[in-house]
């Protein structure tokens, strides 16, 4: 069956909105997209929470969110799953998707509050977590591999939040950390640099302040060191990791002795291998904001890959 992939964004990361909704006694109900054909801004899974005054998510680009959340709070008052679809091949004809496409969409009560609780502890913990929805009756069920066989199944899957850990200091910094926040990821920042004020950033009196906690195949880490003797240290825990990309700054030159001396520290040229550098899309750029978008874009064109 297909899958959810949640990511750390208003139309992604819907489970602590969800848990506070439920924490609050609120009647929730949920929209699922749970089959597409032909083109879709959004992806088989997404999801849209409903109560009575709020929403929050994204089934389309905005074309038939109203009728959606219409149909949804129609849910809540009748408790009664409903599919419906739109697009192509649709009876509400006056609803129609400007890309051709044809979507399905699952509207049903959320999961208990006990269910969403659990699915919000996995993701604290960066653990991927799976629910089952019964499309027939809108029942909430503990995933189990026998129902990817059944159709009347949807499985969510709530996957570990896509991480950007930025470590350095000067102008590029504060950049990077504002658009990668921006675009849905959850960011830390370790830096030296006292005139860095972020409530993600952890201080770095000195080396031994980095802590590689976390640092998972859903992570990706930017070096913005020029000091040498900053980045070394740091870097030399980070390759030992499962990173699923390093991006440094700095000029060819400066990665050919960067390599040089790591492989002197017995790196082998596989673990070498691990970091882009100079880092970015853009090449040659050298406005700070720029830069930051060029890395920041690298670092997320390869978290969306794994």
């Amino acid at each position: 069956m297909n899958d959810l992939n949640t990511n750390n964004d208003q139309y992604d990361n819907l489970l602590w909105p969800l848990l506070n909704w439920l924490q609050a006694g609120k009647k929730v109900a949920i929209a699922t997209l749970i089959s597409i054909s032909g083109g879709s801004p959004r992806p088989v899974g997404a999801q849209l929470l409903v109560t009575e005054n709020d929403c929050i998510g994204a089934i389309s680009s905005g074309c038939v969110e109203a009728d959606i959340i219409l149909a949804a709070r129609e849910v809540i008052a009748s408790e009664q799953v409903r599919q419906q679809q739109y697009g192509a091949g649709s009876p509400y004809i006056d609803l129609t998707l400007p890309c051709g496409s044809s979507i399905s969409v699952v509207l049903s009560l959320a999961p208990s509050l006990e269910q969403v609780a659990m699915l919000c502890d996995h993701h604290t913990m960066r653990r991927e977590a799976r629910l089952t929805l019964d499309i027939t009756s809108g029942q909430w069920l503990e995933y189990n591999d026998q129902h990817a066989a059944d159709e009347k199944y949807f499985i969510c899957r709530y996957q570990v939040a896509k991480r950007l850990v930025v470590i350095g200091k000067g102008a590029i910094l504060a950049h990077v950390e504002q658009i990668a926040a921006s675009s849905g990821l959850e960011v830390i920042c370790y830096s030296p640099d006292y005139t860095v004020d972020s409530a993600n950033k952890v201080a770095m009196a000195n080396t031994q302040d980095f802590n590689p906690v976390a640092l998972d195949s859903a992570t990706a880490v930017l070096l913005l060191f020029h000091d040498h003797d900053w980045e070394a240290p740091v870097l030399k825990q980070i390759l030992v990791t499962d990173v699923c990309y390093i991006g440094a700054i700095g000029s060819l030159n400066s990665h050919y002795h960067r390599v040089n001396e790591l492989r002197a520290s017995g790196f082998t040229d596989t673990q070498c291998a691990k970091i882009t550098s100079p880092a970015g899309l853009i090449k040659g750029t050298r406005h700070p904001q720029h830069i930051a978008l060029s890395m920041v874009a690298e670092a997320l064109q390869k978290l969306c890959s794994v």
